[in-house]
């Protein structure tokens, strides 16, 4: 994304250095899942308030009232995560079923 005026990226700037002890938390915690799950290589989760902020930051448009930012972390390799953020939650009938599988077996 380009910055569209100096103002802009005096803001963006401003912002990043704001969030960036969240987004280091939230990372921290992606790295300690796949620690965990080593046979793993993709995490699909809610988004942070933080990474939210950021992925509205320079956008014309806000989401929807009720729609909220996800993630989905991949790990290329020990140490190394890419991140993709994305507010569509219309995923397809396997996907969602899996994470409904997954989420009912968590809870009493």
């Amino acid at each position: 994304m380009t910055a569209p005026s100096e103002k802009f990226t005096r803001q963006w700037r401003r912002a990043l250095e704001r969030l960036t002890p969240k987004i280091d938390r939230v990372t921290a915690a992606d790295r300690k899942f796949f620690e965990r799950h080593p046979d793993r290589s993709h995490r699909l989760r809610l988004a942070a308030e933080a990474e939210a902020e950021i992925a509205q930051l320079g956008a014309e448009e806000t989401l929807p009232a009720g729609i909220r930012w996800f993630v989905a972390v991949r790990q290329v390799a020990p140490g190394m995560r890419l991140r993709a953020f994305g507010a569509e939650t219309d995923a397809d009938e396997a996907t969602c079923a899996e994470v409904f599988a997954r989420a009912s077996r968590r809870r009493p």
